[in-house]
């Protein structure tokens, strides 16, 4: 009998999961479609990582959504952040956190 070693999933991490979506075209268009909802003027995703949206979902990603942490290395309150991140949930129709915190590392990783 042979017994094979298995990857935990906690290993695995989401972008591992996630990666290969990242490619398609559809991927890429629904991308686009958020950025849009977000942010009507950018047409590109250079545009959008120009934007205090793409900055802030960036820093609370890497900060694991620890606001006060993610408001001190943008020099901002963190009630600001707060603000932002309620205005992206409700701009993009999230109420889920899962939900959002996945988005958010998707766009964060643009």
């Amino acid at each position: 009998m042979c017994i094979k070693s298995l990857t935990p999933y906690s290993d695995v991490g989401i972008y591992n999961f996630l990666y290969q979506l990242m490619d398609s075209a559809y991927s890429k268009k629904y991308v686009l479609d958020l950025i849009h909802k977000l942010n009507p003027k950018c047409t590109s995703i250079s545009d959008f990582k120009k934007t205090n949206t793409f900055i802030t979902l960036n820093e609370c990603v890497k900060n694991d959504f620890d606001m006060d942490a993610a408001a001190r290395n943008l020099y901002q309150h963190s009630n600001t952040i707060r603000y932002r991140i309620n205005k992206i949930k409700e701009l993009l129709s999230i109420e889920d956190d899962l939900t959002f915190k996945v988005i958010s590392a998707i766009l964060a990783d643009l």
